[in-house]
C-alpha cells in the first residue's frame, strides 16, 4: 500500500507538472480552416479573400493573421499582386479565435496572384520569428522589396521574380542610433518616387515607429540597399507642425504635401485676383461708357 501510495503521488506530481507546462506555455488547438464566404457587401465589388485566421503555411496553422502589405509589379510583362501578412501563433491584440489561446512566434507570410487577384497561390513563409511586413514596389529594377523586423533588427529581403524566390534577408539599421534599432516597420506599404521628382528620383522611403506611434521615423534610400534616417525621425510623438518646419527638399514627404496645398492655395489666389480685375474693368468700361454718352450729349 506504501508503494501504491507513492505511485499515486508520483502520478499525481506529473499531471500538475503538465498542467503547469500548459499555463506557462500554451499550444495551439486551431484546426486549419476552410476559406469564409464572402460578405454580401463585398460580393458587388468582386472581393475575394486573400487571408483569414486558420490558414496554414508549411504545416502551421496560424490562430490569427493581421498587418497586411499588398504591392503590384510587372516583371518581364507578367503582372502580379504580392501581399504580405503576419501570421501569428499568438492570439490577442484584436484576434481572439473561439477556443484557442496559444503564444508563439510571429512569421511573414505571402500569397501571389498573377491573374489580377481572382486566384491566389498557397500561403508561403518568407521570413521565420519576424513581423511588419512593408513592402514597396521598385519599377525601375522590376522588384519587390519588403522591409520587416526580427529580434530588434530592421532587415530587407528583395525579389527578382514576383515572388518565387527571395534573397537572404539584410540589416538595414546598422548604422542607425541604437534607439531607433528595431523599430517596427508600417503598417501598410512603402513608397517610391517618380522617376519625375525633380530632387530625389526613384528615393524608397519607409515610416515606422516605436511604441503605441508615439516615435516616429523616417528612412529612405536612393539605392535600394543602404538607409539613412530623415531629419524629420522624432523620439516625441510626431506633428504636422514639427514637419512642415523642416520643409528642404531632403525632406520629400513633407514637401510633396505642403506644395500641393500652396499649389491650390495659389491657384484660389488667382482666381480670386482675376475676378477681381474682371470685375474692376468691367466697372471702368462701364463709367467710360457713362462719361462718353454725358459728353455727347453736353457737345450736341
Amino acid at each position: 500500500s506504501t508503494q501504491s501510495t507513492g505511485g499515486d503521488q508520483l502520478r499525481s506530481m506529473l499531471l500538475v507538472a503538465a498542467a503547469l507546462a500548459l499555463c506557462l506555455h500554451p499550444v495551439a488547438t486551431m484546426s486549419p480552416m476552410d476559406e469564409p464566404s464572402i460578405p454580401a457587401a463585398a460580393k458587388q465589388w468582386g472581393s475575394v479573400n486573400v487571408f483569414w485566421r486558420g490558414q496554414t503555411a508549411d504545416g502551421t496553422t496560424y490562430p490569427c493573421i493581421r498587418i497586411p502589405s499588398i504591392i503590384f509589379g510587372s516583371n518581364e510583362g507578367v503582372e502580379t499582386y504580392l501581399a504580405f501578412a503576419e501570421c501569428r501563433r499568438n492570439t490577442g491584440d484584436g484576434c481572439f479565435p473561439t477556443g484557442v489561446n496559444s503564444t508563439g512566434n510571429t512569421d511573414v507570410c505571402y500569397r501571389v496572384s498573377s491573374d489580377y487577384g481572382e486566384t491566389w497561390s498557397a500561403l508561403r513563409v518568407l521570413a521565420s520569428d519576424a513581423s511588419s511586413p512593408t513592402a514597396v514596389w521598385d519599377p525601375t529594377h522590376e522588384q519587390a522589396i519588403i522591409q520587416f523586423v526580427s529580434q530588434g533588427r530592421n532587415l530587407q529581403s528583395i525579389s527578382s521574380d514576383l515572388g518565387a524566390s527571395w534573397s537572404a534577408a539584410v540589416e538595414i539599421s546598422t548604422d542607425w542610433p541604437s534607439t531607433t534599432q528595431g523599430t517596427t516597420v508600417g503598417p501598410g506599404t512603402g513608397i517610391q518616387l517618380s522617376g519625375l521628382n525633380p530632387y530625389a528620383p526613384r528615393r524608397n522611403i519607409f515610416i515606422g515607429h516605436h511604441g503605441s506611434y508615439s516615435q516616429d521615423f523616417v528612412w529612405y534610400s536612393d539605392d535600394g540597399q543602404t538607409y539613412q534616417l530623415a531629419n524629420t525621425s522624432t523620439l516625441t510623438a510626431v506633428s504636422y507642425t514639427h514637419l512642415r518646419a523642416h520643409e528642404t527638399p531632403e525632406h520629400l514627404v513633407c514637401r510633396l504635401l505642403l506644395e500641393k496645398k500652396k499649389k491650390k492655395n495659389k491657384i484660389i489666389k488667382y482666381t480670386r485676383l482675376s475676378n477681381v480685375r474682371r470685375k474692376k474693368k468691367q466697372i471702368t468700361r462701364r463709367n467710360n461708357l457713362t462719361t462718353n454718352y454725358y459728353m455727347k450729349q453736353d457737345h450736341g
